[in-house]
């Protein structure tokens, strides 16, 4: 979407140093293209799940909780 954002190389590499991560430049360029298809394909999804028709929808995978004994 023209109204989101673009991930540019400096904000992957802002991401990681949060997150305590060593990236090189050459890689956070490498890297910015494919979580910004990432990104925009989790927003599209999210914008896409909200609408009232898909509300009662749940996914395919549940986790559980099992005690083991």
């Amino acid at each position: 979407m023209a109204d989101e954002p673009s991930l540019t190389q400096e904000t992957v590499r802002a991401l990681s140093a949060a997150a305590e991560l060593q990236l090189t430049t050459a890689r956070a360029t490498l890297l910015a293209p494919q979580l910004e298809l990432w990104i925009r394909g989790a927003n599209e999804l999210s914008r896409k799940m909200s609408a009232a028709e898909h509300w009662l929808l749940s996914p395919v995978t549940s986790f559980t909780h099992r005690v083991h004994r």
